[in-house]
């Protein structure tokens, strides 16, 4: 009689374990798409930022304390990214 308790106990503890690693797995899947999606909105309102900053005169940017060579770099502060080598220059037109 102890086997067959075991053995029943043992199939409800097994089922359990993998519905717990279930439930884990999603809330690990769903911690990650979480995180791009923020990366990503982060990334588009860093590059939003640099190309309304890019469109500013000289004057405006003075005013404000930049200069058109350090944009990338300061919002790279803000958002927290080193720009990339060619990240300073602007885009070339199309």
């Amino acid at each position: 009689m102890g086997t067959m308790f075991r053995a029943a106990t043992s199939g409800r503890m097994d089922q359990r374990r993998a519905q717990a690693t279930a439930i884990a797995l999603i809330g690990a899947l769903h911690r990650v798409v979480v995180q791009t999606g923020d990366a990503l909105l982060r990334e588009k309102r860093r590059r939003a930022t640099i190309e309304e900053l890019r469109r500013l005169d000289d004057w405006a940017l003075n005013d404000i304390g930049l200069t058109r060579d350090r944009i990338s770099a300061a919002v790279g502060e803000i958002y927290g990214r080193r720009p990339t080598a060619n990240e300073n220059e602007p885009p070339m037109a199309a």
